[in-house]
């Protein structure tokens, strides 16, 4: 009982959200925010997925070239460094850039590189951390820790008493404190008044990006006239799509307004991607989203262990607000 009125006194105290903004659809992100940043300030956190979309920012904007060779069991990735301009980069894509390639110019995506990725990442999520967390949200360690010690405790005192019976009970009451306990640790996570305020921004770049259909994109109010979508744009939101996981639709946005012959040329023009996905653009895009996520998440990880999560999916659609906390 003590465990469950703490917890549910810290949420109401500090765990809900401070009150959402009106949406309105943007057609830029958020001034001097890398789409690692944006994911990772509506995410609360960091995951494969930040990495990901910085990475493919960094192939958009010139300093990374992704190769990706078909194999018969699996695919090869490759990544090379392109010696040129670092203008525009954010700290935590200078980190992954300097991080990923400290061997040479070029690098491959296997187990056998694990520990300098996992490095590059960890240095990443460090920047990212340093510049945003506490900054634009809160997650009360401290609130986590004291109800971990209140569950201990309870459980302690239970055991106690009982002298012994009922442990098949015990352990299903420990099992039940823990799935609570981390409910709680993502419940009582909230943004700060700026960062609401960035929540909102988000979640109106992500309305724009995520609207394909035309009837919706007819619907779809701003501040003026949406700019007009053509290639190069295209590609400079692709990251942010991909941190925001809709880059499904913002592929068939941009197919439905240039047409299926220009977006093939897209495909073909495309420099810094080069594997067999590229036939069309919905592949390429699957290829530089979910399967490269799904490879930095396999290599990342020591041989013999489980990659878990790699964090998001492909796409969906539409725009909602800001991703985890309490509400």
């Amino acid at each position: 009982v003590v465990f469950i009125t703490y917890m549910v006194r810290r949420w109401r105290e500090v765990g809900r959200d401070p009150a959402a903004g009106i949406v309105i659809a943007r057609y830029e992100p958020p001034s001097d925010y890398s789409p690692a940043a944006l994911r990772f300030i509506r995410r609360m956190g960091a995951d494969t997925r930040c990495v990901t979309a910085d990475l493919l920012s960094l192939a958009v904007n010139g300093n990374v070239q992704i190769e990706r060779d078909k194999g018969f069991l699996k695919d090869s990735w490759i990544l090379r460094r392109v010696a040129g301009h670092r203008d525009g980069l954010s700290a935590s894509q200078k980190q992954l850039l300097d991080g990923f390639f400290t061997g040479g110019n070029e690098l491959k995506l296997d187990n056998k590189n694990h520990s300098l990725l996992q490095n590059a990442i960890k240095k990443q999520t460090q920047e990212l951390e340093t510049a945003y967390a506490d900054r634009m949200f809160k997650r009360h360690g401290g609130s986590v820790g004291k109800a971990f010690l209140i569950g201990v405790a309870s459980m302690a005192a239970a055991a106690f008493f009982s002298g012994g019976h009922g442990v098949p009970a015990l352990v299903v009451l420990g099992v039940l404190m823990l799935f609570a306990l981390m409910a709680f640790s993502f419940l009582v996570r909230a943004p700060t008044s700026e960062g609401r305020k960035l929540l909102d921004e988000i979640a109106g770049l992500k309305l724009y990006l995520g609207v394909a259909e035309r009837d919706d994109l007819a619907r779809l109010s701003g501040p003026d006239a949406p700019p007009q979508l053509d290639a190069e744009r295209y590609q400079k939101l692709l990251p942010y799509a991909v941190a925001l996981e809709v880059e499904d639709a913002w592929t068939d946005k941009f197919t439905l307004a240039v047409g299926a012959a220009a977006a093939a040329a897209t495909t073909a023009a495309i420099s810094w991607y080069h594997g067999d996905s590229i036939s069309s653009l919905s592949k390429l895009t699957n290829a530089v989203s979910s399967s490269l996520n799904s490879q930095i998440a396999s290599a990342s990880t020591p041989p013999g262990s489980s990659s878990g999560g790699g964090g998001g999916g492909s796409s969906g659609g539409g725009g909602g607000g800001g991703g985890g906390g309490g509400r």
